[in-house]
Order: structure tokens, then C-alpha cells, then sequence
């Protein structure tokens, strides 16, 4: 299929009242991962809108606890659902073993594996998780680094997915584990990422913390 861009550059004739959209710009600078340059688009018409269709409405109580947008979110998912519970590692050891009681957690709740995403808030160079396959007794499906001769990621094979905060942007899952989320204050990277780490879950919501996390987690909610 061929893409004409000199279609989209002709003058606009029709009146105002039939004319329709040709591009369509989503983004919400809440959730902006990478540091870009901005961009405006002349005369474009801005909709702004805080409503949360994905999320259930304990989830976007703690995104507004916490403070994670410049405006309340309000949800409009017709789940309420547990708050999200907060497990908390000291080292690696249990840093795996948190993982998997968070994933446990979400499994006794009805949320097959298969329908469980973690999330690492590191890349695959720094996660300790994206390069296991096991965490415990629950294999994973983890991206190897590898790609095939089509250029396709190569995937692992296992029953829960491992993945980044940044590779899963865009993408949801009935239940999400967010886990390696250790930091030391509560910096605008740090909501950001937390943000879009939570708002991929649908359902159910397990948090992994090192202690220095829990620290600034609890003088938020407090």
C-alpha cells in the first residue's frame, strides 16, 4: 500500500461544519517516559480529558493519593477492586521472592498467569527479573535481546510475561506486578513511570518496593 502525504497537504474546502479530523494526536505529558522535544501544532482543536476507562477506580485512587497527574484522574472502569497491595525486598533474594508472592496474590484473585504482566521499572540491561527463567516456580516469557532474521523480537517461552515499564507502554494486561521500583524520592521520572506502570493493569495491581521506596511511597500517602 502506497502513502500519498501530498493528499493530506491540499487545501481544506468544505465548510467548517462537515470538515472531519485527518490526524488525530494523542499524548498526555504525565506519562512521557523519554526526554523529547516539544512540538505544536497550529490551529489544531485540544481536548482536554481526565477520565480513566481502564483503570479500576482503587487503582486510581492511589495514582491520586500518590499524585501521579497534574489533575485528578476519575475513573470511569466499571471495577472498584482491591487496592493494590505493596510488597516490600531488602536484596535479590527477595526481590524474587516478593515477585512471586505478588504474582500469587494476583493469581488468587482469578487472574490467570497468562493474563499477568511484570514489569520491571529497569531495562533489560540493569533487571535482575528480565534475565531469569524462573522466578521461583513460575516460568517466564522474557524478550532475549535477540532478534530473528526479520528483525521480530525473539521471545522465551513461559507461563508469566516479564517485560519493561518502557517496552509495555501502550499495552495492558488483566493483572500487573510493577516490581524493582527503587528509588530515593519521588522525582517526576519516578511518577511518571509509576503511572504508566500502573495504569496497564485492567483488574489487579501488586507492587514490588526496595525499602528506601516504601519510605517516600508512605510520606505520600500519609
Amino acid at each position: 500500500m502506497s502513502f500519498d502525504i501530498e493528499q493530506y497537504r491540499q487545501p481544506i474546502r468544505q465548510p467548517v461544519s462537515q470538515r472531519c479530523a485527518k490526524l488525530y494526536l494523542l499524548e498526555d505529558d504525565n506519562q512521557r517516559l523519554y526526554q523529547r522535544d516539544e512540538f505544536d501544532l497550529t490551529d489544531a482543536v485540544t481536548v482536554s480529558c481526565h477520565d480513566n476507562f481502564r483503570s479500576p477506580m482503587a487503582i486510581c485512587n492511589i495514582i491520586n493519593a500518590l499524585g501521579l497527574t497534574d489533575i485528578p484522574t476519575e475513573a470511569r472502569s466499571p471495577y472498584e477492586v482491591e487496592l493494590p497491595a505493596f510488597h516490600i525486598y531488602r536484596d535479590s533474594d527477595s526481590l524474587i521472592h516478593e515477585t512471586a508472592e505478588a504474582i500469587r496474590a494476583l493469581v488468587k484473585r482469578g487472574i490467570p498467569l497468562d493474563e499477568i504482566a511484570v514489569l520491571s521499572s529497569h531495562g533489560l540491561n540493569k533487571s535482575k527479573l528480565m534475565s531469569l527463567d524462573r522466578i521461583e516456580d513460575i516460568t517466564t516469557r522474557r524478550f532475549t535481546g535477540q532478534f530473528d532474521k526479520n528483525g521480530a523480537p525473539v521471545w522465551t517461552q513461559g507461563a508469566v510475561l516479564v517485560d519493561s515499564i518502557y517496552r509495555f507502554k501502550g499495552q495492558s494486561a488483566s493483572g500487573i506486578v510493577l516490581t524493582e521500583l527503587d528509588f530515593t524520592e519521588l522525582s517526576e521520572s519516578v511518577r511518571r513511570k509509576l503511572l504508566v506502570g500502573m495504569t496497564r493493569a485492567e483488574i489487579g495491581l501488586e507492587l514490588v518496593i526496595s525499602l528506601a521506596a516504601e519510605r517516600y511511597i508512605l510520606a505520600a500517602l500519609n
